[in-house]
């Protein structure tokens, strides 16, 4: 086990997570992970006609950089944060997290999700289930 520091944010959708999460990983200099934004990738891979498997691989290579307005999400050196963040994603995002399989491949990746500094991580049930 490492003795890297994990600050959990929970809370329901809309709340400020995002925001409080984003600015105290500037603040403090930590990681960061959006735990919403590891499910509309997760859609947005599964459009691009994945399976769970090749999603998992792709989701684990995602970079998160957190900016003073916005995190940034990156997959080999592209900046994927505006496809993640549409509409249609979000409804897609919306029904996969539904599926058993989706939700157990994606908390395995979240509790794996220690890069080599601190991390600062947001999203519903964050302290009470995935870490």
């Amino acid at each position: 086990m490492n003795n890297r520091l994990v600050i959990t944010i929970d809370g329901p959708s809309a709340a400020g997570k995002g925001s409080l999460a984003r600015n105290l990983a500037l603040f403090l200099d930590f990681s960061i992970l959006d735990s919403g934004a590891l499910y509309r990738a997760f859609a947005y891979f599964h459009d691009q006609g994945l399976n769970n498997k090749e999603i998992e691989s792709s989701i684990e290579k995602l970079i998160f950089i957190p900016e003073k307005d916005d995190t940034k999400i990156f997959y080999e050196d592209t900046d994927i944060t505006s496809s993640i963040r549409n509409e249609e994603i979000a409804k897609a995002a919306s029904e996969l997290s539904a599926l058993s399989d989706t939700r157990k491949s994606l908390i395995d990746i979240q509790r794996n999700f220690m890069p080599s500094n601190n991390l600062v991580a947001d999203g519903r049930d964050m302290g009470t289930v995935v870490f």
